[in-house]
């Protein structure tokens, strides 16, 4: 069964093409944070990963969008089997998660994201009670270099929330800071603030990649 009881899930909340993944990954560097990717969420369970594995872990995902040329989205769909897509329509609609959702609901060990993307002025998991949520705030020059527009929204807060702001992208201390909050607000630290540097210099370089004038996305990965 679902532990909607959980207090291991971490809920980003943003709306399409704000950078919500990328701050994700920057949160997997730390050993008990999982990424949104069944394999190795499966191998950090059983196999301990360090920060620097988890930097090379991340850096690659930025690496490749930069040789393919081509905007690369994580899958929430694939991970857990279901996404605010499903909620929206049924908030009950996390009935179709796979076992590895129902696997990491039911652990106290490694946090675990999943994102909603849209109606943000509603909160799509309220069935779970104790997540932690994030919110982007700021992002309107990332969506600016993206050649993204979206109607404005109010986005909802829950009693467990932090803000995260995208303007700090533009620098280095301001993002470290902000990403120091976030795993303080996670009861989490990491020591090494150089990885989170060449990610976010990387990130800077590659972000607008595939977010072309007039480029039509698929909301199915989202």
């Amino acid at each position: 069964m679902i532990n909607v009881e959980t207090k291991k899930l971490i809920v980003f909340y943003y709306p399409f093409g704000a950078g919500g993944k990328f701050i994700s990954r920057c949160l997997t560097l730390h050993p008990k944070v999982l990424l949104q990717d069944k394999d190795l969420v499966k191998s950090k369970l059983k196999n301990y990963h360090n920060e620097n594995m988890n930097f090379k872990i991340a850096m690659a995902h930025l690496v490749a969008i930069e040789k393919r040329n081509s905007h690369i989205e994580d899958s929430t769909l694939t991970f857990s089997g279901f996404n605010s897509k499903n909620l929206k329509e049924n908030i009950n609609g996390d009935k179709d998660a796979n076992p590895l959702f129902h696997i990491l609901t039911n652990q106290d060990d490694y946090y675990f994201i999943m994102m909603q993307n849209l109606e943000l002025e509603k909160d799509l998991f309220i069935n779970y009670p104790n997540k932690k949520q994030i919110i982007l705030t700021n992002y309107e020059k990332v969506h600016k270099a993206r050649h993204i527009k979206l109607p404005k929204e109010n986005i909802i807060k829950t009693d467990n929330s932090i803000e995260f702001d995208m303007n700090s992208i533009n620098n280095d201390t301001l993002f470290a800071n902000e990403i120091e909050k976030t795993f303080t607000f996670l009861g989490l630290k990491i020591e090494n603030y150089e990885y989170i540097e060449k990610l976010r210099i990387k990130f800077l370089k590659t972000y607008t990649i595939g977010f072309a004038v007039g480029k039509e996305f698929s909301w199915s990965k989202i």
